[in-house]
């Protein structure tokens, strides 16, 4: 596992921590949308977001 991957993953934990603090019903449901890509990105090792901006341009 590399640091980068582990960073995702404790990124999409500490999110749904708050989350959670919050509560699931007091939640908008777009504060799942940052954990659920930063797990994507942890599991895979490929971060949507990055691509998207590389995409659109940006080095």
């Amino acid at each position: 596992m590399t640091a980068i991957r582990m960073q995702f993953f404790t990124l999409a934990a500490i999110i749904l921590v708050g989350i959670l603090l919050t509560g699931f019903e007091n939640a908008h449901w777009f504060s799942y949308f940052p954990v659920l890509m930063l797990l994507v990105a942890g599991i895979t090792g490929v971060c949507p977001g990055l691509k998207f901006w590389q995409k659109m341009g940006f080095e």
